[in-house]
């Protein structure tokens, strides 16, 4: 992580690094470019890191009666990267079911192949529609 990497960075000696941070009573706060200061604000943005990379989302998809078969399939294939038999599989499903499920992704990705694939539909003027539910 960027941030992490750039507070772990040991400091350059200079007499700017040296000096001494008040607090607004006056007591002393940190000494600037003191390497072994506990970086708080570093430790909660892992721990939230690590909390998003683990919180899984089920995509699904949704029939309509517009999008070519052949789109859709083309579509779970480049975009959520179903082997060609899984797309035909999931689209037949959504055919005749309604919806689908394509795949399970964390959030940040689920929400971006659903983005793509909705920019997709429409550029072709389609309204293929895929949701996310939490796993």
């Amino acid at each position: 992580m960027l941030i992490g990497s750039i507070l772990k960075t040991k400091p350059i000696e200079s007499p700017m690094n040296t000096r001494m941070c008040k607090q607004k009573n006056g007591e002393p706060l940190a000494l600037i470019g003191q390497p072994d200061v506990d970086w708080e604000l570093d430790t909660h943005l892992d721990q939230v890191e690590e909390t998003e990379e683990e919180s899984l989302w089920r995509v699904i998809i949704h029939n309509d009666d517009v999008t070519p078969m052949e789109f859709v399939v083309m579509i779970l294939q480049r975009i959520f990267e179903l082997l060609p038999l899984q797309a035909e599989h999931v689209m037949i499903m959504a055919h005749y079911t309604g919806m689908a499920y394509v795949c399970t992704l964390p959030l940040s990705e689920a929400k971006s192949r659903v983005g793509k694939a909705h920019f997709a539909a429409q550029l072709e003027g389609y309204p293929l529609r895929f949701t996310i539910e939490p796993e």
